[in-house]
């Protein structure tokens, strides 16, 4: 036969889980009774969550036809936006390249101006003797 504990701990009174009495409201606590409430509580939730994952039956809801159908989508989604992202790359890299090709154009119109003026500058002392 168990015996009950007719009083709390007070590792129970400190961490806010006194089942015998009602909880205080956070102003109404010291500092580090509400952290430790807090943590504990935290501390909960963490354990419930993990629980909930490492129960997780993913088999049930691999066979849900709506969720097969929202990850369906979800990839059509994603399929789109790279072919977009794609497009995109396609057009700058176009719009690199015809950059280029005009500053080396830019580039070649500077040097043959310069050698036709030198030409003619030579031309024209040749002319001159």
């Amino acid at each position: 036969m168990e015996l009950i504990a007719l009083h709390s701990t007070s590792e129970e009174k400190c961490c806010g889980l006194d089942t015998n009495n009602t909880s205080k409201p956070a102003w109404a606590m010291t500092e580090s009774v509400a952290k430790q409430k807090d943590q504990t509580i935290k501390q909960k939730e963490e354990e419930d969550m993990l629980s909930f994952v490492e129960n997780l039956n993913f088999e049930v809801f691999a066979n849900d036809i709506e969720l097969k159908q929202l990850i369906d989508q979800v990839k059509s989604r994603i399929n789109s936006l790279q072919r977009e992202k794609n497009a995109c790359e396609e057009r700058l890299q176009i719009a690199l390249d015809v950059s280029n090709l005009f500053i080396k154009s830019n580039l070649f119109f500077a040097i043959c101006t310069l050698f036709i003026t030198t030409a003619m500058k030579m031309l024209h002392s040749m002319r001159k003797e």
